[in-house]
């Protein structure tokens, strides 16, 4: 029985030793404290803290748009969500989409950012009206959406914590 307690109280003390980690892909891995929920959905995942939450998905570029397959294009297109000038080499069709989608994402006002971890790039932004920020993920062989609800320090916190493994 003692050693028993003795095993409990190790595992107690190791469980809040250890930041946890969500590995997103072979490359990257988010470092957060412990959330008060952690829920899978479809391909969805949202981690709930006490004042703010952030959901992970990886983006199918055949369904970002219903009926528009951007299989080969995600990453120009998500690019170009925050580099306007990377449109000018899109059909206009795309070209509209994307000026479109951009200024529903962050209109004009939003803290824009664009981050490299090696041969990753980090795409950005947070509405401070909304209390809402999008991180964008642009891997060689895939794309992250991180999308964060809550106040601007939770915003950049999560940003700062994503990490090359």
């Amino acid at each position: 029985m003692i050693k028993f307690l003795h095993i409990t109280c190790l595992l107690l003390i190791t469980n809040f030793a250890f930041a946890d980690k969500l590995v997103i892909s072979p490359s990257l891995y988010i470092d957060y404290d412990s959330p008060i929920l952690i829920y899978h959905s479809g391909d969805t995942l949202l981690v709930k803290f006490d004042s703010w939450s952030f959901t992970h998905e990886d983006i199918d570029p055949k369904t970002i748009y219903q009926g528009i397959d951007l299989s080969g294009l995600e990453r120009d297109f998500i690019e170009s969500l925050f580099v306007p000038e990377r449109r000018k080499d899109f059909p206009s069709w795309l070209a509209a989409l994307s000026t479109e989608q951009a200024e529903s994402l962050h209109h004009k006002n939003a803290d824009i950012n664009i981050k490299d971890i090696k041969n990753i790039k980090l795409y950005s932004s947070y509405l401070a009206k909304l209390n809402e920020g999008n991180i964008f993920i642009l891997e060689e062989r895939s794309v992250h959406r991180i999308q964060v609800k809550g106040d601007i320090e939770f915003y950049k916190g999560l940003l700062e914590s994503i990490k090359e493994r």
